[in-house]
């Protein structure tokens, strides 16, 4: 039998009481950093290991400790009494222990936001990532919705927002606090230090789903903005991201 466990760098060194012989370091996270482990059985250095790495050991061990080589690293181990044989089960776990690490991690986060129209200025919402932060902002996808037929911009800028609609919200309901905030205005001015990323129409009422094949960055005093160019367009916008440590 195999058991899944987690660790976070932030909670230390973690020990897991587990008799087992075999030992697999199915997925880790750490923004960029080292995800190298430093581990131990029952007192025993084993060594560092990547993500992928295993060892099995010739008699059980009951007691196994884990420690981070990065302070931002997340991840997933197994540990128990037989291997996992089959790469493609090697790979569905890797990727779903990867979303789960970075979940409990407290990396995982929702955006929200939505703007009305009808003023004298395009509807815009961003996520923010404010000048104090000490996280780099990864967007995985974001959904874009009108309730008119209108086209549509996504761009990162410079220029902070006036109007905060709410922060970002962890995928782990008891999780930590968001970093990055969702923000809005409708105005003729435009933004600072623009970079388009796409432009496309948006029909009236459907969700356009923007999924980044790689991901981008954001990071402190940057945000990712959607505008409509129809005034009086109600302007939704979702992001998917990650908060990870610079």
């Amino acid at each position: 039998m195999l058991q899944t466990f987690t660790f976070r760098a932030v909670d230390g060194v973690r020990q897991v009481n587990a008799k087992g012989t075999f030992f697999r370091y199915e997925a880790g996270q750490a923004g960029g950093a080292d995800t190298s482990i430093r581990v131990t059985a029952d007192g025993y250095e084993l060594g560092t290991y990547q993500p992928g790495d295993g060892i099995e050991l010739p008699t059980p061990a009951s007691t196994w400790t884990i420690t981070a080589t990065s302070a931002g690293c997340v991840g997933t181990v197994r540990i128990g009494t037989a291997r996992v044989q089959s790469a493609r089960l090697v790979g569905d776990v890797n990727v779903i222990d990867n979303e789960r690490a970075k979940t409990l991690g407290g990396q995982a986060f929702q955006g929200s936001g939505t703007v009305l129209g009808g003023g004298t200025g395009v509807p815009r919402v961003s996520l923010w990532n404010p000048g104090t932060s000490t996280v780099m902002l990864v967007i995985n996808s974001m959904t874009i919705a009108a309730h008119i037929d209108t086209t549509h911009v996504v761009y990162t800028h410079g220029q902070q927002p006036p109007n905060l609609q709410s922060m970002g919200q962890s995928n782990d309901t008891s999780g930590p606090a968001a970093v990055a905030g969702v923000r809005w205005d409708n105005t003729t001015t435009a933004y600072t230090n623009v970079r388009v990323i796409r432009s496309g129409y948006l029909p009236a009422s459907q969700d356009i789903e923007v999924v980044f094949r790689r991901p981008i960055v954001v990071r402190p005093s940057r945000g990712i903005a959607v505008y409509a160019d129809a005034l009086a367009a109600n302007l939704r916008v979702s992001w998917d991201y990650e908060e990870w440590p610079i």
